[in-house]
């Protein structure tokens, strides 16, 4: 027996015509599980139409009401953001695609090579920094470089003292929002 049929006019006995209530009604006659499911649905359509209405708790409307600007305004921002993040991705997703397509083909060993003589570059260009600072100092006299030195340790200790000072203030006081 096709219940699945049956069950669904159950479900949708207000909107059935007047040859299916017919049919329904032949059918919950015979099969007892059709009979059992069409009583269950009667009792639960006259407990939702005889329930009583409950009143919302006082206030409720109003307060309800003055935080809807607020909740449509988060819900603009959130929308906002997914926007702004889902353009973003896809730019991204697009500059790399157009990388791939477009760019040469470079191999990883050349990279790491690169990266190598770079950093190797690097520790060079250091080195002969250091080796002119100290033919600098060899050079100038002892009351110079000694001026410079000081000069330069105290600006960099005025520097980080002000950052410290800068820090101390945020941990304390937070930053202002200035939107």
């Amino acid at each position: 027996m096709n219940h699945r049929y049956y069950e669904n006019l159950l479900m949708e006995r207000e909107n059935l015509t007047p040859v299916q209530k017919g049919e329904l009604d032949q059918h919950i006659a015979q099969c007892t599980q059709c009979a059992r499911l069409d009583q269950s649905l009667r009792v639960v359509d006259h407990e939702l139409k005889t329930a009583a209405v409950i009143a919302p708790p006082l206030g409720f409307t109003a307060r309800w009401q003055a935080s809807l600007p607020e909740r449509r305004k988060k819900k603009e921002q959130e929308q906002k953001r997914i926007i702004i993040i889902s353009m973003v991705s896809s730019t991204l997703a697009a500059l790399i695609t157009l990388g791939a397509f477009l760019l040469p083909p470079v191999s990883p060993i050349t990279i790491v090579t690169d990266l190598f003589t770079d950093f190797v570059q690097l520790v060079d260009q250091v080195t002969q920094f250091w080796s002119f600072v100290g033919h600098f100092f060899n050079a100038v006299p002892t009351g110079l470089s000694v001026w410079i030195i000081v000069s330069t340790l105290m600006w960099v200790s005025l520097t980080l003292l002000a950052w410290g000072i800068t820090l101390l203030r945020i941990a304390r006081k937070g930053i202002r929002a200035t939107l």
